[in-house]
Order: C-alpha cells, then sequence, then structure tokens
C-alpha cells in the first residue's frame, strides 16, 4: 500500500533534510580542525539528496539547506571559489558512482521507507546487502577527493589556498 506525504502528513510541503550525526566529526569541528576524510565525507552526505533526486528524476528540486549548510562550512574553511567548486565537483561524481553501483539496494531501502520501516530495519537492510557484497566494503570503495590536505583548520589561521 502506497502512502503519499500529503496523506501520510497531511501537507504538501513535508521538510526533508540532512542531519550530520557524526561525533568525531563534531569534535573535530569544536576542536577547529577537520580532517580531509571527515570533510569529504560530510561533502558527501551533504550532496547524496541532491544527487539523488537529480539521478532518479532528471532534476533536483531539493537540497537547498543541505547545499548552503556546506557551502557555509566551505566558506568557514576559507576555502576559494575554486576550491570549493572541485570539492563539490568530485563529492557529486562519488555519490552518483555509489547510488549507481548500489541501484537495487537503494530501490530496496526507499520500498522500506515507503512502507514505514524504522530507522534500525533500514540499517539492517543496507549492513545484510553489503554483506553480500564484500567488495563494496572494501577500502577502495570510497575515493578520496585528493584535493583536500589530510587536515584543515577551521579558524582564521588557515592556509591562504583554500
Amino acid at each position: 500500500m502506497h502512502c503519499c506525504c500529503c496523506c501520510r502528513y497531511r501537507a504538501l510541503n513535508v521538510q526533508a533534510g540532512c542531519h550530520f550525526c557524526d561525533g568525531g566529526f563534531e569534535g573535530e569541528i569544536a576542536a577547529g580542525r577537520l580532517s580531509g576524510r571527515s570533510l569529504d565525507k560530510f561533502t558527501c552526505v551533504a550532496l547524496a539528496g541532491v544527487v539523488t533526486e537529480y539521478l532518479r528524476y532528471g532534476q533536483a528540486e531539493g537540497g537547498v539547506g543541505d547545499v548552503a549548510q556546506l557551502d557555509g562550512l566551505l566558506r568557514a574553511l576559507q576555502f576559494t571559489q575554486k576550491k570549493a567548486d572541485g570539492q563539490i565537483r568530485w563529492a557529486v561524481l562519488n555519490v552518483a558512482a555509489l547510488l549507481r553501483r548500489h541501484v537495487s539496494l537503494h530501490d530496496r531501502l526507499a520500498a522500506a521507507m515507503d512502507r514505514g520501516a524504522s530507522v534500525g530495519e533500514c540499517i539492517q537492510l543496507i549492513e545484510q546487502q553489503l554483506a553480500k557484497e564484500p567488495e563494496a566494503l572494501a577500502p577502495s570503495s570510497v575515493v578520496s577527493s585528493g584535493s583536500i590536505s589530510s587536515t584543515v583548520e577551521a579558524s582564521s589561521g588557515m592556509d591562504s589556498d583554500r
């Protein structure tokens, strides 16, 4: 049984978005130092919804808040426009590759969410599917942007090329 957002929530404008819950990431931000790996993960997560929407429907209407949050972080890290564009370009390509590689899992996950599965059930679905695909868990399955130094400082004393 399919239930649209309007029926389920009695509203036409359901707010979607991304909240990055990662203790290590939050600790790095609080300390004023952000690793390139953490920035890469955050960038991919922030853009995943927009990339998904574009791949599925040929256009992306949502994700404005996620992109604004990412833009704010890159500005706070004093990235130049060229550096920010490169980080975003890399993340879009990486997310698109991951989504294409796991399209059947993505479809199953969407169906589970549509029928009201809990977060725990969704995580279990992902873990079970990835356990069947050992290459998906290999370290080389996620590519680093390579354009980020190992640590960027989130303070006024940052490198000028960011």
